[in-house]
């Protein structure tokens, strides 16, 4: 049916979700207690082996904005998270990890900001933490490679994140250096989301999104945290751990990143991986000495 032929919500949220009994009660409830109503919610179960689907059940019978769909097989993290972009509808999109949390006010802040600024793609605010994060904590038996990678990693895993203006070049190379791919979590305009997203998975493939994202607009953030992010999430595992979860291609094991410095090649140029390829060498050395630590524990 015709997307005209249908009531539209404002906005889409997307619940991809996988063994998640644990976090998905407070995570709908976060999203059903905002102050902004008008919204679908889109939940793809990725064939759970726990609870998850049974409570979404219980959700989705009280409230009829939220639909729900279980996933046959596990189709791995990527095509989930597609999934539910791809059946969303609102004018604007916004992903829902199931272990984050949002404040009451998450979605109007960002909604007003997108319907008055035309020029803004994505809007989102600061972001908090909760959880532990003592995973990149250094300790006197960890190897000199361990030490590195978790001195870097706990840097790269600040929750700093920024406005972004200009054209697109600098915006780019701003998002690469800051660290800014938490915005992937903001609020999208969807058709901009859409166009912007890969035909397939690899590793790295959100920071090719987000890059592509900046083609058709700026970043807001707005200076007042919207969102509580969960510190022991997928981010915070080692790399072989997350391609086995996301069901991505193994191929480029010894160089994860290998694809997406091959995508920015092709699509942003030469020119400018030539200015950031000290980002490019730090980003490979560090998910090479990631794969190490974690072959060592095996």
């Amino acid at each position: 049916m015709s997307e005209n032929l249908i009531e539209k919500p404002k906005i889409s949220i997307g619940v991809p979700v996988f063994n998640g009994q644990n976090f998905i009660k407070a995570r709908l409830d976060s999203i059903l207690n905002q102050s902004f109503t008008d919204f679908e919610v889109i939940i793809s179960d990725n064939n759970s082996t726990d609870l998850t689907l049974e409570i979404c059940k219980e959700y989705a019978k009280k409230d009829k904005r939220i639909h729900l769909t279980k996933q046959e097989k596990n189709i791995g993290l990527f095509w989930n998270y597609k999934f539910v972009l791809d059946n969303s509808l609102g004018d604007y999109f916004v992903i829902a990890n199931v272990d984050d949390l949002w404040e009451k006010d998450f979605l109007l802040k960002n909604f007003e900001t997108l319907e008055s600024n035309p020029k803004i793609v994505v809007s989102m605010g600061k972001i908090t933490r909760y959880g532990s994060f003592d995973t990149f904590d250094e300790k006197k038996s960890d190897t000199f490679f361990t030490r590195i990678y978790k001195k870097n990693r706990k840097k790269l895993r600040s929750l700093n994140i920024f406005s972004i203006s200009g054209n697109y070049e600098s915006k780019a190379s701003f998002c690469l250096r800051k660290y800014n791919f938490w915005i992937q979590f903001g609020l999208f305009r969807r058709q901009e989301l859409q166009s912007s997203m890969m035909d397939s998975p690899f590793y790295g493939w959100d920071y090719a999104f987000v890059l592509n994202v900046l083609r058709h607009g700026d970043v807001f953030v707005h200076n007042l945290p919207l969102m509580k992010f969960y510190s022991k999430g997928a981010s915070g595992q080692g790399v072989s751990e997350f391609l086995r979860q996301q069901k991505l291609s193994k191929q480029f094991i010894l160089l994860p990143h290998a694809p997406l410095t091959k995508w920015c090649l092709k699509n942003i140029g030469i020119i400018f991986f030539l200015k950031n390829i000290d980002f490019f060498i730090k980003l490979n050395f560090l998910a090479i000495i990631s794969m190490i630590i974690d072959m060592s524990k095996k």
